[in-house]
C-alpha cells in the first residue's frame, strides 16, 4: 500500500505498483443495464462488477497510463483468499499485500466487516490507475463520514499532519485537501463515487500525450467530473480489453500501450538491434492495447496476458497457426511425461509472415543469405528444402530421469543433469514435416555429412534408427524415422522404446486419461495447441525420491501443485498468453488458512 510517511517513499512507481498491482485489480461479471452507460453520474453503486468497471472506467481521462481495477471486491477477496489458504507462503504477495492494507490504509482485505468499517461500499468496486505522474483511485462510499474519519485519519498519522481537511475548489467542484501544496492528498465525490488522487511520483514516468494536472485537487476534480464522452471508458482498447479480458476474469489489469511504446522506452526496447528491433516496430503499429487478467475458480489459479490487434492481423495469426497435418501428440504424450513443449503452426505461413512483412529489405537479405545452400557443392537449400517441408507440427517432451545417471552423479540429481543433460533426462522431440519425400531429403542431407561412420537401419514396425557409429556411448542420442515423423530421443530411452512411442503401442495411459489432470488433457486434444506443460504429479512420484536430501526443501511446495501450463491462443480481440496451475485439492493448508483475521 502506500507508504504515507515521507516524500521517497510516495515517490517510488516501484512500491506503487508492487502492492497495488496485487490489490487493485479488475473484475467483471454479467452485464446489466449500467454497461455502455455514457454518463458520469454515480449517485448508486451500479450493481454488477461489469457495470463499476464500466461507470468508474468512464470518470479516467483517456490517456490513463495504467490502470489495476477491482470490479468486485468481493470476487478480489474470494480469489485471494483462495490462493493464501492453498500454497500460503509460495505466492508471498497474498500475504504482503494483506500486511501493508492493515498497516497501510487499515483495511484487512479478507474481511468484508473491514471495509465497512472504512466507508467503503464492501461489495462495491476500486481502481488504482496512473494518470500523467500521480497515481489515483476511484471507489465508492457507503459512509461518507466513515471514511473521511477512517481515511484522513490514516493519511494524518503516516505523513504527520495535524489538523482537519481543507475545501478547496477546483474544476468548478469542491475538493477535500489533506497535506501541503506539494505532497497533499486530495478527494473529491460524484454521488456515491469518490476520486482520490495522491502526491506526484518522481519515477513514475510520464508520456508527451498524458493528461497534465497541476496538483492533487486538479486531478481529484478531473476524475469526479471526467465527461464520459472523452474518457478510458469510451476508448476503443479499453473497450476491447475489457470484453477480452474483465468480464470473464475476476481480476485485470490494463496497460495503455502509449505506457510501453513511448519515445522514452523505444530505444531501451531495441537495444537489441535488428532481432529486436522488427518486432518492436511491428507490435507499436498494430497492438491498441495491452491486459493482464486473474482469476482463481475452484482449484486453478489463471493469469492471461492479451494484447489487442487489428482484423486483419489476428486474421493473419490465425493462418500461422493452423498447422497442416495430423500431429500424433497422443502416441508421444502418456501418463509418465513430466515437461511437454507443444508448438503447431503453419510453416510456411509463419516464414512468409516473418520476411515480409517483419524484416525490411535489408534484414531480408541477409535472412535469405544465410538460409540459402549449405554449401557451394550441395544441392541442398536450406530455406527450401529442411524449412520449406516442415508442416509446423513439433514437440519436446521429458519424461523424467536415468537412475543410473544420478547414482553415477553420487545421488545428486541436479549435478547428474547438469554434467550430462543428454545421458540423464529421458527425452524425445518429435518433429513433422509435409510428407515423406521431404524428410527423406532431410535424412539424406544428415547421412551426407555424418560421413561414414553413420549407419541407418530398421528398429521395428518400420522405425528406422540413424546411428553415429563413431561415437558410439558418447552420442547425445539417435535420430528415428517413419514416414513423415522424424525422432530425436536421448540415451536413456532404449531403440524398441522409442519404435513403440512413435507406432502409438506403448502400455502407458494418455496424459490426461486421468480426468483431474485437464491441462495435460488439453495438450493432447486441442488442435493446434501452443504451449508448455509441466506435470507435478509425474514429479511427486518420479523426481522427488531422485533429490535425496534436496526433497525435504521441494516437497512442501510441490505437493500442493498438480500441474500447470503457458499456452498462447488467438481470440476476435487479439492474441493471448495464459499461465494456468491447478493446485492439489488434497494437499495440506497452511496454518495462517484457519487463522482468524487480526
Amino acid at each position: 500500500m502506500l507508504n504515507l510517511t515521507n516524500r521517497s517513499l510516495i515517490g517510488s512507481k516501484q512500491r506503487i505498483f508492487f502492492v497495488f498491482a496485487a490489490l487493485l485489480l479488475v473484475s467483471a461479471a454479467a452485464c446489466d443495464g449500467g454497461c455502455g452507460s455514457s454518463g458520469t453520474s454515480s449517485k448508486t453503486v451500479p450493481k454488477t462488477a461489469t457495470a463499476r468497471v464500466t461507470n468508474m472506467a468512464s470518470h479516467l481521462p483517456a490517456s490513463t497510463q495504467v490502470s489495476f481495477v477491482v470490479g468486485d471486491l468481493e470476487g478480489m477477496r474470494n480469489s485471494l483468499k483462495t490462493t493464501r489458504d492453498t500454497i500460503g507462503n509460495a505466492v508471498p504477495m497474498t500475504g504482503l499485500v494483506e500486511q501493508q492494507a492493515k498497516g497501510e490504509l487499515g483495511i484487512d482485505i479478507f474481511d468484508a466487516e473491514s471495509w465497512k468499517k472504512s466507508g467503503i461500499a464492501a461489495n462495491s468496486g476500486m481502481t488504482f490507475s496512473i494518470v500523467g505522474t500521480r497515481p489515483v483511485m476511484v471507489t465508492y462510499i457507503d459512509d461518507v463520514q466513515k471514511f473521511e474519519k477512517h481515511f484522513g485519519d490514516k493519511v494524518k498519522e503516516k505523513m504527520g499532519i495535524e489538523g482537519m481537511p481543507k475545501s478547496v475548489t477546483a474544476r468548478e467542484t469542491q475538493v477535500k485537501v489533506l497535506g501541503t501544496e506539494d505532497e497533499s492528498i486530495a478527494w473529491a465525490y460524484n454521488g456515491k463515487l469518490v476520486a482520490v488522487a495522491f502526491p506526484e511520483a518522481d519515477d513514475i514516468q510520464d508520456y508527451a500525450s498524458s493528461e497534465k494536472v497541476e496538483s492533487a485537487a486538479d486531478l481529484a476534480a478531473l476524475v469526479a467530473t471526467q465527461d464520459a464522452k472523452t474518457s478510458l471508458g469510451a476508448d476503443n482498447g479499453f473497450k476491447r480489453f475489457q470484453e477480452a479480458l474483465a468480464n470473464d476474469n475476476a481480476i485485470s489489469i490494463y496497460i495503455n500501450p502509449e505506457t510501453v511504446f513511448n519515445e522514452k522506452n523505444i530505444d531501451s526496447l531495441t537495444a537489441g538491434g535488428d532481432n529486436t528491433k522488427a518486432p518492436v516496430n511491428w507490435a507499436k503499429e498494430n497492438v491498441e492495447a495491452f491486459g493482464v487478467g486473474f482469476n482463481v475458480k475452484d482449484n486453478a489459479v489463471v493469469v492471461r496476458g492479451w494484447a489487442a490487434l487489428p482484423e486483419t492481423a489476428v486474421a493473419k495469426a490465425k493462418a500461422i497457426l493452423s498447422a497442416p497435418g495430423d500431429f500424433p501428440i497422443k502416441n508421444f504424450a502418456t501418463d509418465n511425461t513430466l515437461i511437454a513443449l507443444r508448438q503447431s503452426f503453419n510453416m510456411t505461413e509463419l516464414w512468409k509472415f516473418y520476411t515480409e512483412e517483419v524484416l525490411d529489405e535489408a534484414e531480408r537479405a541477409e535472412l535469405n543469405e544465410q538460409f540459402g545452400k549449405v554449401s557451394p557443392d550441395s544441392d541442398f537449400h536450406m530455406q527450401k528444402d529442411l524449412i520449406g517441408n516442415l508442416s509446423g507440427n513439433y514437440s519436446v517432451l521429458v519424461y523424467g530421469v536415468d537412475p543410473n545417471a544420478v547414482q553415477a552423479a553420487g545421488g545428486n540429481v541436479v549435478q547428474a543433469t547438469m554434467n550430462s543433460p543428454f545421458k540423464t533426462l529421458a527425452v524425445l522431440a518429435p518433429v513433422q514435416f509435409k510428407d515423406k519425400a521431404g524428410l527423406e531429403k532431410v535424412v539424406a542431407y544428415m547421412l551426407s555429412q555424418a560421413g561414414e561412420q553413420a549407419t541407418r537401419k530398421t528398429v521395428k514396425d518400420g522405425v528406422d534408427v540413424i546411428v553415429d557409429e563413431k561415437m558410439g556411448n558418447n552420442a547425445p542420442g539417435r535420430f528415428f524415422v517413419k514416414d513423415n515423423i522424424l525422432v530425436f530421443a536421448t540415451a536413456p530411452i532404449s531403440d524398441d522404446s522409442v519404435a513403440d512411442y512413435i507406432n502409438g503401442k506403448r502400455d502407458d495411459k494418455v496424459l490426461g486419461a486421468n480426468e483431474a489432470l485437464n491441462l495435460g488433457g488439453a495438450l493432447v486434444t486441442t488442435d493446434n495447441y501452443n504451449g508448455l506443460y509441466l506435470n507435478f504429479v509425474r514429479a511427486q512420484d518420479h523426481i522427488l525420491p531422485a533429490l535425496g536430501p534436496m526433497a525435504a526443501m521441494v516437497e512442501p511446495f510441490l505437493i500442493k501443485l498438480e500441474e500447470a501450463s503457458v499456452t498462447t491462443e488467438l481470440g476476435k480481440d487479439g492474441g493471448f498468453i495464459q499461465l494456468a496451475i491447478d493446485l492439489n485439492p488434497n494437499a495440506p493448508k497452511p496454518e495462517t488458512a484457519d487463522a482468524p483475521s487480526k
